[in-house]
């Protein structure tokens, strides 16, 4: 959990795109993993100066709190289980939140917590009251590539059905970035856009970076969100991606076909699973081959207006 090289980079972008950082609240009191050139240079290359202290100074020091003020938050605060690193809000995630945490920061930022929490959808539903209204949510979760370091791994979908139109928020943005020093970033619809699955593959290590707006003080009790597909097939909109071959009705030469089919369909697929695999194993990274996961560069593309 930390302010590094990347989500520095998010935290500069959100500045460029008029987003206000003010009383900000991290998940986890953050280590800061900063380079004073890269730093001051996405800084430039954004148009933005140190507005507290500087920038030296900030990638000096073990925690981010002076780093994030340099870049233009009012306060920092951490939330954490316990005060052993010096967090000065306390609370277990997987409980629901106390009112007198609700509203209590304009940007929430978790760079890695949610992932070692095990009660996620009370840990989201509590991010989302910690934010005053017109606030941010600024998430940076693995996607890709990091079994192991964490409870779960997070597909972009989760954030898009849990917070889109069900608790008084609305996703303005979501990226998968490669987890390595200055990597790429792409930028990821939802299903509901483009009406299908978005899948992401590579052979390099994944994060996913959320930007969630609160439009709405309160605490709306929407039912679970559904996969979209699934929702829409169960709506009679649409059909759900298939999971299994359809039955058939028993009759002769036709049943002993479908039979037939039936029993090779399996090594079909396994056969076509092995020449699919080997051929994601040699490109280095297909996102770049996916039709909906568009590469952007973050210094010069800017979030559109969001509706009223």
């Amino acid at each position: 959990m930390a302010l590094d090289f990347n989500n520095a980079r998010l935290i500069l972008w959100l500045r460029a795109n008029g987003i206000p950082l003010g009383d900000v609240l991290t998940v986890g009191r953050l280590g800061a993993f900063l380079s004073p050139d890269l730093l001051a240079s996405d800084a430039r290359q954004f148009g933005i100066s140190p507005t507290q202290g500087s920038w030296v100074e900030g990638t000096k020091a073990k925690f981010c709190e002076v780093a994030l003020l340099a870049m233009g938050a009012s306060t920092v605060k951490a939330l954490d289980y316990s005060d052993y690193e010096g967090a000065t809000v306390l609370h277990d995630l997987n409980k629901p939140l106390p009112p007198t945490l609700e509203g209590c920061c304009d940007l929430l930022f978790d760079s890695g917590s949610l992932e070692h929490v095990f009660n996620v959808p009370e840990a989201l539903d509590s991010y989302a009251k910690l934010v005053r209204p017109g606030g941010w949510m600024v998430l940076d979760m693995p996607a890709n590539g990091c079994c192991g370091h964490g409870f779960y791994q997070f597909s972009p979908e989760l954030f898009f059905q849990y917070f889109e139109g069900h608790r008084g928020c609305r996703v303005a943005a979501v990226f998968c970035v490669e987890d390595e020093p200055l990597g790429k970033w792409f930028l990821v619809p939802s299903p509901a856009s483009i009406r299908q699955r978005v899948y992401l593959h590579g052979s390099k290590a994944l994060h996913i970076y959320v930007i969630v707006q609160r439009l709405e003080a309160g605490s709306p009790a929407p039912s679970e969100p559904v996969q979209f597909d699934y929702d829409q097939a169960w709506r009679g909109d649409g059909e759900a991606e298939p999971t299994a071959l359809p039955k058939t009705q028993s009759g002769g030469w036709k049943e002993m076909a479908r039979s037939l089919v039936r029993r090779l369909a399996p090594i079909a697929y396994w056969r076509w699973s092995v020449i699919r695999n080997a051929a994601r194993n040699r490109s280095a990274f297909t996102l770049n081959e996916s039709p909906h996961v568009k590469e952007i560069d973050p210094f010069t593309w800017r979030l559109p207006p969001l509706p009223k």
